[in-house]
């Protein structure tokens, strides 16, 4: 099948041909043989309406031991959920997993028309819900919640350490594992020859939402046009699967909030103002391409292993600020008063966010306090923090008055309130580096998830 992509390069037969089976080798050298797949939990997430609904559709088919109810080559878009026994999948008549109650094959076929690329076999007597592809696209139509599930389906494929190495293909790009998951989407380490990157795929509720992709590929010229020291760069955009996917640069490092949570409490002052500077000179690089973030937190600054500091997820929240009725989009803990007024993003509402980073990278604590949406409304108009060098004395001047300035509750305020600062700091040329980086993931553990985002 084509597969349809976004500034994707052509790639010539036999290039492709090298690319599969280096990429056959490689996930073969990374994996366990054997190794079971993680059990896909349909109903994770849904209501009990939602999965009433949903359960509308299956239907139950029993197995003998044996039978080969999946065959190679076949075009069959359905999925069948395993509720007994166990079944094995099986290519080229080699046992290629195990799967028992709770798995899930054929899933794939909800997304493409290819044939087949496998046999499935009961290995004892089995029962099996069957759910054909027309009916889960039906049924998004009338739920959008269940959108998600086409998402969480791509994740489970793409996760799943056995694999065909075809599927694991997105574009040139091999998907290697699961780095982490959160409101914007799943995001894998992926492999092209020997260079490695991040793909971030985007959740299919966002993806469908009425013109979010046309707004997003005009956004994706721009950003991968955008090249900073201080920008995760944007390689590629491809749409596969019903869905998006970003080929960024891979950052071998942390991010801010991991950093906070290793170092279990405040950062050093010196290292928080060469962050704060950083990202500083990020946004200020966007903004003249009048590009803005719209979603400045500490899990979107990476800091990789040499201690350069680079801003990620650019344009992601900046496409939806335009759109109404929005789910995603911004993090209340670190939004702009006006942001919850106005769906739209600006440069004086990222300083802002900046602002709120910087002061709980400093403290250790967030400036404001709240415990709901509504909360955080208040919060960020009404409340006054505390000046963040009574909290820590040892702050840099510059930095305090930067962290001041950006927390200004007017935005035409904040914006005249920071000139100076800014214009300071642009004197400053040098290369910025931390002093004491965070561990990278590899040694300090998963990605953490994101915190809440709020309707506007």
């Amino acid at each position: 099948m084509e597969r349809p992509t976004v500034n994707v390069r052509g790639k010539e037969c036999a290039g492709k041909k090298r690319l599969i089976a280096a990429a056959r080798l490689l996930i073969i050298s990374l994996v366990t043989s054997g190794a079971k797949p993680p059990v896909f939990d349909i109903w994770a997430g849904l209501s009990d309406d939602e999965a009433a609904v949903l359960r509308t559709r299956l239907t139950d088919e029993s197995r003998r031991a044996g039978d080969v109810f999946i065959h190679e080559g076949d075009i069959d878009q359905c999925l069948y959920l395993i509720r007994e026994g166990e079944v094995e999948v099986r290519r080229r008549s080699q046992v290629v997993a195990h799967l028992g109650v709770g798995g899930i094959v054929g899933e794939m076929a909800i997304f493409n028309r290819q044939p087949r690329n496998a046999d499935v076999a009961a290995v004892t007597d089995c029962r099996l819900s069957r759910l054909t592809a027309a009916d889960l696209l039906d049924l998004c139509q009338h739920l959008p919640a269940l959108k998600i599930i086409l998402t969480r389906l791509v994740a489970h494929r793409l996760s799943w350490s056995t694999a065909d190495v075809l599927t694991r293909t997105i574009g040139s790009y091999v998907v290697v594992e699961q780095l982490g998951a959160g409101n914007m989407g799943w995001v894998f380490r992926a492999v092209r020859g020997q260079a490695e990157f991040a793909l971030k795929m985007l959740p299919h509720p966002l993806v469908q939402r009425p013109f979010f992709l046309d707004r997003f590929r005009e956004e994706a010229n721009w950003l991968q046009q955008l090249r900073h020291e201080n920008i995760v760069q944007l390689q590629e955009v491809i749409e596969l699967y019903g869905t998006v996917f970003l080929a960024l640069e891979y950052v071998r490092g942390g991010n801010a909030k991991e950093w906070m949570i290793q170092r279990g409490g405040p950062l050093d002052p010196l290292d928080v103002r060469t962050m704060t500077q950083s990202v500083v000179r990020a946004l200020q690089a966007a903004h003249a391409r009048a590009v803005v973030h719209s979603d400045v937190k500490p899990s979107n600054i990476m800091i990789d292993i040499d201690g350069r500091v680079k801003l990620v997820d650019f344009g992601i929240a900046g496409s939806l600020s335009d759109l109404a009725s929005l789910d995603i989009g911004m993090t209340p803990g670190y939004a702009a008063p006006e942001r919850f007024t106005s769906a739209g993003g600006s440069p004086e509402a990222d300083f802002y966010s900046l602002g709120v980073t910087a002061y709980e990278a400093l403290t250790g604590q967030l400036p404001f306090v709240a415990e709901s949406a509504s909360d955080w409304t208040g919060a960020h108009r009404e409340q006054v923090p505390v000046p963040v060098r009574e909290r820590q004395p040892g702050v840099p001047p510059d930095l305090a008055e930067f962290v001041e300035a950006a927390l200004t509750k007017d935005p035409v305020q904040r914006h005249v309130a920071l000139q100076p600062c800014l214009r300071r700091w642009a004197g400053e040329t040098a290369t910025l580096v931390v002093s004491h980086p965070p561990l990278p993931r590899e040694q300090y553990g998963h990605m953490i998830a994101d915190a809440p985002t709020v309707t506007h």
